[in-house]
């Protein structure tokens, strides 16, 4: 709730904030919902770097389960 626009218009967003408050992959996907179901402002360029950061941290998660899978029940 804090991080995301859920509750809040993302353009209420500073601009020299609005890059790192895009990197949340929830931000863009919560936007393009208002889109399209409000008719706000198109969430374009948000989106895809909400995107892009999703696929890097889903891809970075996933080199970090593989490595530590193999000890994780261990140290449980």
């Amino acid at each position: 709730m804090w991080i995301s626009p859920v509750a809040i218009s993302s353009s209420l967003v500073p601009d020299n904030w609005r890059y790192l408050y895009n990197l949340n992959p929830a931000a863009g996907l919560i936007d393009g919902m208002r889109w399209a179901l409000l008719d706000g402002p198109s969430p374009g360029p948000q989106l895809a770097v909400s995107l892009v950061s999703l696929i890097v941290i889903l891809i970075s998660g996933t080199v970090w389960f593989r490595t530590a899978e193999r000890v994780f029940a261990d140290t449980i």
